[in-house]
């Protein structure tokens, strides 16, 4: 193509509702026929039943079955190929499971896993096969089926389905079953929640009571801030702008530090620091944009363990209340605008309070607090208040006598925030309990808690409220210091619980904290953690591959790119946000049309439009997002006469074979087109060197998201029709 002259086409839409893929089919799901109909087992044999031990079916009267006693290793599983798929679509699989382990209870080492092969081959042992993470034997889980999911886009006409047991030890019987297999199509593949390996950083110091992100040095990325008492200093960690914190200093306290709270106090535009401190006071150090100056320190009752800003007085100046463990108390102080702040009231509350953060609770719109104590009652409540003092006490519970953690988030999506709660136990007795108060948008808590159960013995710390797999429902977090690992329970807005991954981090880990945010600017909330004991924190990054949001992964030189989705800001610099520096874009974007020419960014145009191609020049690769989700209509694509660089405007792969083109009133399907000698059967993409798409024998038979293509028209005036999957 190097002597030819090339031209780029223009956006057009098509406003056309996708119809929605079907799923594939399956052959006796439930194993309700009484056999294994429709199964391949392998391993081992298994069985269709009505009942194993104190288990029955999850659905219906039947489910699949194996146990086997003394045997070390196992591996033994289930699958069915399923027809009917469509290349491109991705599909869900939801399996009921129930696993257990009849021996010591020191050796609990059974699990299952399920996955999907969305080539369709039969080989459990393939690196096809995109497996969910497993799924541990547990007290507190035996006899009980827990749901299972992975998502996976197909590849084929046909996917394959898997279900398996594996197991460790011989000392004991294994036992697993599985019922009602279900396979949703078109669903994100956010489903399949995942996270990078953690990337630990060693503090090399004791004492670690808090971690807070926060960009002190405004450069855009969350940084790392700790409070470490046992030097009485708070250490500062930098973000290079894709999760990895290198330490850069401290600032010393004079006193042993707890917690951490940010605003911009002084209202000079600059995010201050307060820290509390085992001497009886708040200190509050004055930003700059680069580092923290002098201090200025307000006293508090003692020791001050939980510390929360807010606007409690409805001035212009943000607030601070603190929960004091020595002298069982609740202080608010209001902010006086110099770093000052100035008491208001104190409360007796309950022994040894800890932990404390405000929110909605009663639905009158003013912020309330939420307050978890060692001693009893484990939780209180406190409803904001217009006038001072600002707070008073609303109502108590204990749904857990250990918790340590506490949230408020609106799980069930009912308008009421519900508190959610880890309940840790004890070191002798350790638990494994998410609690969950729902909202009732009064002053009454409600004191029947919904449980979630974790792995046996995992000692849930700390949890926290966030939209980790990117589905528009808020999910649960929980630091896990006996399992060393983040547990994460996916929401689905209507207050269950289908699904929970387990992150493992490292065992001499002992998750004590849990904190998001975006550490690695791709638009998804990643998750810090920090091991207390340990002296560590980590940093997972999450990985969720995002129909929603698909990324593209660019290589280091030139990349023939094109933005599958309108996004709220198309500008080349925020769709590109992630690689910048060392990258520089100016002059470095280019693209094409066909009266124009080539123009080149920024003096040519500022941004990107969906459905064109660009060439990219990169000095190093990296990863490029469109946030947000796109649109599920049919997209088109006008053609020059001649070479058009077009883009491929979906967040899904279609096949080019199911593309259209029209020309004025007519339209064919894109084999047809060629046929007619429309537009040439062979369609042009560069990934390092030139390859071809065609609709069969190229080097691939797909128009894929982020890609950009030359594409030949022999007509002027065509539409090439995108559809949506």
């Amino acid at each position: 193509m190097s002597g030819t002259r090339l031209a780029a086409g223009l956006l057009g839409l098509l406003i056309i509702q996708a119809t929605a893929p079907c799923a594939p089919t399956l052959t006796n799901p439930g194993f309700e026929s009484g056999t294994m109909s429709g199964w391949t087992s392998y391993g081992v044999v298994w069985n269709s039943v009505t009942f194993y031990a104190d288990i029955t079916a999850a659905e219906g009267f039947r489910f699949a079955e194996f146990d086997q006693e003394n045997t070390s290793p196992l591996r033994t599983g289930i699958y069915q190929q399923a027809p009917g798929a469509t290349g491109g679509v991705t599909y869900r699989l939801l399996v009921q499971t129930n696993v257990r382990w009849s021996g010591p209870q020191s050796v609990r080492s059974s699990w299952v896993r399920v996955g999907v092969d969305p080539w369709g081959g039969t080989d459990p042992n393939s690196a096809n096969v995109v497996w969910s993470p497993e799924r541990s034997s547990t007290l507190s889980e035996q006899g009980r089926w827990i749901p299972m999911s992975v998502a996976a886009m197909a590849r084929s006409a046909t996917v394959t389905v898997f279900a398996e047991l594996q197991a460790d030890t011989g000392s004991g019987t294994a036992a697993g079953c599985f019922d009602d297999f279900d396979i949703t199509a078109g669903v994100t593949r956010a489903e399949c929640l995942s996270f990078d390996a953690p990337l630990i950083k060693e503090v090399y110091r004791d004492g670690l009571n808090d971690l807070q992100l926060m960009d002190y040095d405004t450069d855009g990325d969350l940084d790392v801030i700790i409070p470490c008492g046992a030097e009485t200093k708070v250490l500062l960690y930098r973000n290079n702008g894709l999760g990895v914190m290198t330490y850069t200093g401290s600032i010393d306290t004079g006193g042993i530090c707890e917690r951490l709270a940010f605003a911009d106090f002084d209202q000079d535009g600059f995010t201050d620091m307060a820290v509390s401190t085992e001497d009886d006071e708040i200190l509050c150090y004055p930003g700059d944009g680069s580092w923290f100056g002098t201090p200025v320190a307000t006293d508090t009752p003692r020791r001050p363990m939980g510390m929360v800003v807010g606007f409690f007085d409805a001035d212009a100046y943000p607030d601070i209340a603190v929960a004091c463990w020595d002298d069982d108390k609740l202080a608010w102080y209001t902010g006086d605008g110099d770093l000052s702040f100035t008491q208001v009231s104190e409360q007796g509350v309950s022994n040894e309070p800890h932990m404390l953060v405000s929110g909605l609770i009663d639905g009158d719109s003013i912020p309330d607090l939420a307050l978890v104590s060692r001693g009893g009652p484990t939780l209180r409540t406190y409803n904001g208040w217009p006038t001072s003092p600002y707070f008073y006490y609303m109502d108590s519970t204990t749904p857990g006598m250990s918790a340590c953690g506490v949230q408020l988030t609106d799980l069930d999506e009912d308008g009421d925030n519900d508190i959610i709660m880890g309940n840790w136990g004890a070191p002798w007795d350790p638990l494994e309990r998410v609690h969950v108060l729902e909202g009732t948008g009064s002053w009454q808590l409600d004191d029947t808690p919904t449980t979630y159960y974790l792995p046996e013995t995992m000692g849930p710390e700390d949890v926290l409220a966030g939209d980790f797999n990117f589905d528009g429902h808020e999910d649960i977090a929980v630091a896990c210091s006996i399992g060393h690992s983040v547990s994460v329970l996916l929401g689905t807005g209507d207050g269950a619980i289908p699904a929970r991954y387990d992150f493992p981090i490292d065992p001499a880990f002992l998750s004590a904290l849990v904190r998001k945010g975006d550490v690695d600017g791709d638009g998804l909330e990643d998750i810090v953690v920090l091991g207390k004991a340990a002296r560590h924190f980590a940093v997972l990054r999450n990985a969720a591959p995002l129909a929603a949001s698909p990324e593209g992964w660019l290589k280091t030189g030139w990349n023939l790119v094109s933005v599958p989705h309108e996004t709220e800001d198309m500008a080349v610099g925020v769709v590109l946000d992630r690689l910048v520096p060392p990258n520089v874009l100016d002059n470095a974007v280019f693209g094409y049309d066909s009266g124009s020419g080539y123009s080149v960014y920024p003096g040519g145009f500022g941004g990107f439009e969906v459905g064109r191609g660009y060439w990219l020049y990169l000095s190093e690769g990296g990863r490029a997002v469109a946030y947000g989700p796109g649109t599920l209509t049919t997209k088109s694509v006008l053609l020059s006469q001649g070479w058009s660089l077009v883009g491929h405007p979906q967040d899904n792969p279609v096949l080019l074979s199911d593309c259209e083109v029209r020309n004025g009133m007519q339209t064919k399907p894109f084999d047809d087109a060629v046929a007619a000698g429309w537009v040439e059967g062979v369609v042009y993409g560069y990934d390092g060197g030139y390859f071809t798409v065609r609709t069969s024998g190229g080097d691939d038979a797909y128009l894929r998201p982020w890609r950009g293509y030359w594409m030949l028209s022999s007509v002027p005036g065509l539409t090439l029709y995108v559809p949506a999957l």
